[in-house]
C-alpha cells in the first residue's frame, strides 16, 4: 500500500475485517486511514512501515509489522490495540507518536517453514512464517481460552467442536524435505478410539503418498498415533501414550522421513516420550514430503473431526534439538539467536511494553 502525497481522502477498514500487506509494506504520506473501534479489526504489514504525513489510525485489535517502524511526520494514532514489531531479521523502530501497548518479538529462523498463530479473530489464519500459506477456517471460532504458558503476544485460540468445524491450508510444498518438526498447543477435549485427527497432510493419507498425520483417538491402540508415509504407498507410523484431555498440551514431532525410524522423537509438554512401533506401519520409507494442503482437526474438513482447541502451529525444516522444543515449551521462540530493535527517536509507551 502506498498513498502518496497528493491523496487527501479517508480510507476506513471495515469493522471487523482483517487487512493483511505484503511484502513491499505500507508507506503513507498524506491523506487518512481509519479503523472501527472494533478489537477484531487487524492488520499484518509483512514489510516496511513507514508514515511521513497525513493520519494513520492504527487498527483497534492489533497492527503486527514485520519490517522497519518509521515515522517521520504525520499522526499516529494507536488506539486501545497492540503494536506488534516482529522480527524476521533485525530491524529500527522510528516513531514519534505516543503508542498505547508494544510488543517486540524476535523469531529469525531460517528453517521455520509455516507458521499459523491462530490469533484472527476471524476468517482467515495468516502464516507468520512469510511464506504466504495462509489457512481457512470452517465455522471454527476463536476463544481466549489459551495455555497460559505461552508468553508473546497470544490472543486467542481456535476451538473446534468435533463435529462439523475444521481449517486447512492451501499446498503446502514440501517436496525434497526429509527433515521436519511440527509443534503444535492442543487442547483435546476427550480422549476415544474412533480415529479422530488433529492434522493430516492432503485429503486423505491412505490414499495419497508424502503425507504425514496425527491421530491423538487411534482405535487399534488407544494411544496418540504420529506417523509418515513414503512414495510406494509405504508407512512408518509410531505411538505415544496420551497425556490428560481436557488440558493444554505442548507437542513436538520430530520426524526423518527416510530413517527406518521416521518419527525420531515425540516430546509432550518438552518431556521425550517412549514411541512404540506400529505394527503394520513399520517400513522404512523413501522420497520425502510431498505437496498438498494441510488439514488441522478433521479428514479433509468432510469426516474424522477432532474435539478441542489448536493454537500456535509451526512447521520447521528441520529436526528441532530437545533445547529447541524446551524454548518453546516455555512460550518463546525455538531459536536461541535473537534479532536486534533499534530505537532510533524516543518511545512514549501509554500502557505495556
Amino acid at each position: 500500500i502506498d498513498i502518496g502525497s497528493g491523496y487527501t481522502g479517508t480510507i476506513t477498514q471495515n469493522q471487523g475485517t482483517i487487512i493483511q500487506v505484503g511484502s513491499t509494506g505500507y508507506i503513507q504520506a498524506n491523506g487518512t486511514f481509519n479503523t472501527s473501534t472494533s478489537t477484531a479489526d487487524m492488520m499484518e504489514i509483512t514489510g516496511l512501515f513507514t508514515l511521513s504525513g497525513g493520519t494513520f489510525r492504527a487498527p483497534s485489535g492489533s497492527l503486527a509489522i514485520l519490517g522497519n517502524f518509521t515515522q517521520s511526520g504525520g499522526t499516529f494514532t494507536h488506539n486501545p490495540g497492540t503494536l506488534l514489531l516482529y522480527s524476521s531479521s533485525s530491524i529500527s523502530i522510528t516513531p514519534s507518536s505516543t503508542i498505547n501497548a508494544a510488543r517486540l518479538e524476535s523469531a529469525q529462523d531460517p528453517s521455520l517453514r509455516s507458521y499459523w498463530k491462530f490469533d484472527e479473530a476471524a476468517g482467515v489464519g495468516f502464516d507468520w512464517s512469510g511464506n504466504g500459506t495462509n489457512i481457512t477456517f470452517t465455522g471454527a471460532t476463536a476463544t481466549s481460552s489459551v495455555s497460559s504458558t505461552i508468553g508473546f503476544y497470544n490472543p486467542n485460540a481456535y476451538l473446534f467442536n468435533g463435529t462439523d468445524q475444521c481449517a486447512q491450508s492451501p499446498s503446502l510444498n514440501l517436496s525434497g524435505v526429509t527433515n521436519m518438526t511440527i509443534s503444535f498447543w492442543l487442547y483435546w477435549d476427550a480422549f476415544d478410539t474412533d480415529d479422530d485427527i488433529a492434522y493430516e497432510f492432503s485429503a486423505n493419507s491412505n490414499n495419497n503418498d508424502n503425507t504425514f498425520i496425527a491421530l491423538p483417538d487411534d482405535s487399534s491402540t488407544g494411544e496418540f498415533a504420529v506417523g509418515n508415509k513414503g512414495s510406494t504407498n509405504q508407512s512408518n507410523i509410531w505411538t505415544f501414550p496420551r497425556p490428560s484431555a481436557a488440558a493444554w498440551h505442548h507437542y513436538a514431532v520430530v520426524n526423518n522421513f527416510i530413517a527406518d525410524q521416521s518419527v525420531v522423537a515425540v516430546y509432550v509438554d518438552g518431556v521425550s516420550q517412549t514411541l512404540t512401533r506400529y505394527p503394520s506401519a513399520d517400513q522404512t520409507l523413501t522420497g520425502s514430503y510431498g505437496n498438498f494442503p494441510l488439514y488441522f482437526m478433521s479428514r479433509n474438513c468432510a469426516s474424522l473431526f477432532g474435539p478441542g482447541r489448536l493454537d500456535d502451529f509451526r512447521i520447521y525444516n528441520k529436526q528441532l534439538s530437545a533445547a529447541e522444543v524446551s524454548e518453546l515449551v516455555a512460550g518463546r521462540y525455538a531459536t536461541t539467536t535473537a534479532g536486534t530493535f533499534t530505537l532510533i527517536n524516543p518511545l512514549t509507551v501509554s500502557s505495556t511494553l
